[in-house]
């Protein structure tokens, strides 16, 4: 049996760590991606380079199914946002055949890569921020002091820090350009402390357990670019309430705020492998392990917060060459 990694990417890492770890389950790890020159396409045993149609879709589904059963998959996995929509989309499709997605429930996939639908979905369970979903809404807001200028204004459907704008002004709202891609949201901008949150929720139970958390030092095009491991039970606190929904399968990432007068907001989920998730491994934290058993139909316990603190993380560049057959690094 094998595992395959869809939009594989830069999660150069990632791919390493998969096959470090997943090895005695799996043969060979698989990635895929529809460029290639995505560098995580070159660390797995084995990948792909596949076209993809944005409005029509299937027939790159119709792809990945093949993949997979040429290749003998039994669990497959995406590492982007608006593939796991697509993946929740077809699970039943992949199931029929034999082949388990790593995938939340399709509430927690449509609730989370919607922004507005987060808020509607969760300010009853967490602390969120108060989000207006139209330019009329967020203007109004303003003017009665329900919210405060700077505003920042965010794609509904996004991910990273794509099209995300501050406005200073209630005239700026008009600057924005709406489109099919653009439906914005507005929310307060916060001066505060922010953190990532990398936790895996059991794929059996549900339970919430094991969790990472690191304070995000500098960021660079809304990625982690430094930053150092933390714990706080705060958080922690918060976070743990989303087993109540029952959504959360296998790893999700979050963001977190952290006012001066201690007050926390859950500003985003992405039910996924996030890219700050090397730093926890390196740190002791495993979700690979953790994934492993439940593939093999082990629920796993709640596993102590006993990894590293104050460990500090920065990113550098590194360079891959690709000379036919021949990989190497700089």
């Amino acid at each position: 049996m094998n595992l395959l990694i869809a939009s594989a990417g830069r999660r150069c890492e990632l791919v390493k760590f998969f096959r470090t770890e997943l090895n005695p389950f799996f043969h060979k790890i698989i990635a895929l991606d529809i460029n290639e020159f995505a560098p995580g396409l070159y660390f797995a045993d084995k990948h792909y380079v596949i076209k993809k149609d944005f409005d029509n879709p299937s027939e790159y589904i119709k792809d990945i199914l093949r993949i997979c059963l040429d290749e003998n998959v039994g669990h497959i996995l995406s590492l982007v946002d608006p593939e796991l929509v697509l993946f929740a989309e077809n699970r039943s499709l992949f199931m029929e055949n034999g082949i388990t997605p790593v995938l939340s429930s399709d509430e927690a996939i449509q609730n989370t890569f919607d922004k507005y639908s987060f808020y509607e979905a969760y300010k009853g369970l967490v602390s969120v921020l108060d989000t207006c979903d139209s330019k009329e809404d967020a203007v109004e807001a303003v003017k009665s002091g329900r919210l405060q200028l700077p505003v920042i204004a965010k794609p509904r459907c996004g991910s990273g820090s794509a099209g995300i704008t501050t406005l200073h002004y209630t005239n700026e709202f008009d600057t924005l350009k709406y489109n099919s891609s653009h439906n914005y949201i507005f929310q307060r901008k916060l001066d505060c402390r922010e953190f990532g949150v990398d936790a895996y929720f059991d794929m059996i139970s549900g339970e919430m357990v094991s969790v990472f958390m690191k304070e995000k030092i500098a960021l660079r095009s809304g990625e982690t670019d430094k930053a150092v491991s933390v714990f706080r039970e705060d958080i922690y606190d918060e976070i743990v309430k989303l087993e109540k929904t029952g959504w959360f399968r296998g790893p999700v990432d979050l963001d977190v705020f952290l006012t001066a007068d201690g007050k926390i907001y859950i500003n985003e989920i992405n039910p996924r492998f996030g890219g700050g998730y090397p730093m926890g491994h390196n740190c002791g934290v495993n979700f690979m392990k953790l994934l492993f058993n439940n593939m093999k139909g082990i629920q796993n316990t709640r596993q102590p917060n006993d990894y590293k603190l104050n460990v500090k993380m920065m990113k550098y560049n590194h360079i891959l060459f690709v000379d036919g057959g021949h990989i190497y690094n700089d």
